[in-house]
């Protein structure tokens, strides 16, 4: 499928509207205290960071007080058009551009790389070798990489069989996603692993993204912003409209314990294996 990921605009919107983000999880917390940064900008003066495959911002807007500037950056141009309508912190700076060749970034002037739900599509060996490049010594690199086995979604009752079929249905959307992927990226889904760099000075953690939907129609939101489902449907389309089908599965579940299947609440939840590398001094 090559990785021209969220490219038209319609994915890109859903993405912004529909995908948990990582709002109060504590990222920035713990960036901070692995980094030894104050947790105001003002008081970090003349630091950079840079989130890579930044998608809407999600992530940037999260880090951006710790830096004095922020640049987030991303291959398709619909989502940093997203970006740049909704962001309004000023130290923030979008633009569209390639993981894997930050040339327009000097040799070691950036005190953090940051990347979330994206890294699985870089390939390893240029993008870590222009992360080295580019990081200060002492600088950091933050990886936020989506499990494929840490998709979860659950409605508000305790109907465990319910519940359960929920769950069969998110592990049969990781399945249609995983099966057009490159090899590499479903391995490092798989694994929840990236090709690490060699930097000895190392922290891990795990952080749980959740939306909470009101109606189906909002999930429906969610399974619009996967491009692997929009992917999947064009060059397959005599299996019919995934979205469509993983709707129907769901609201048939539901309808075991609602009369308004369409009305019932549910919460998507996706677990992040977290790393924190350090470039030496």
């Amino acid at each position: 499928m090559g990785d021209r990921l969220f490219e038209d605009v319609e994915t890109a919107r859903s993405y912004q509207d529909f995908r948990p983000n990582y709002i109060g999880l504590g990222l920035e917390k713990e960036v901070a205290s692995f980094m030894g940064l104050r947790n105001q900008r003002s008081q970090n003066v003349d630091s950079v960071g840079l989130d890579i495959g930044c998608g809407n911002g999600q992530l940037t807007k999260v880090l951006a007080p710790l830096f004095t500037k922020m640049i987030g950056i991303d291959r398709s141009k619909s989502q940093i058009d997203v970006a740049n309508e909704v962001t309004t912190e000023k130290n923030i700076e979008y633009r569209v551009n390639l993981a894997e060749d930050l040339s327009f970034l000097q040799d070691g002037s950036v005190d953090l790389v940051s990347t979330a739900a994206a890294i699985h599509y870089f390939q390893p060996e240029p993008f870590l070798a222009e992360v080295d490049r580019v990081l200060k010594p002492g600088g950091c690199l933050l990886t936020v990489l989506m499990r494929a086995d840490g998709f979860y979604l659950k409605t508000l009752t305790n109907n465990d069989s319910v519940n359960k079929k929920c769950q069969d249905l998110m592990n049969e959307f990781v399945d249609v996603s995983l099966s057009i992927v490159r090899d590499e990226t479903k391995k490092v889904l798989s694994a929840g692993m990236y090709t690490a760099p060699d930097y000895p000075d190392r922290y891990s953690f795990q952080v749980t993204s959740k939306r909470q939907y009101d109606n189906i129609d909002g999930f429906v939101g969610f399974l619009n912003s996967s491009e692997t489902l929009q992917e999947y449907n064009k060059q397959f389309p005599e299996e019919g409209d995934q979205v469509d089908r993983l709707k129907k599965r769901l609201l048939s579940i539901l309808a075991d314990t609602s009369s308004t299947p369409e009305s019932t609440p549910v919460v998507l939840s996706l677990l992040h294996n977290c790393y924190l590398y350090k470039k030496p001094m």
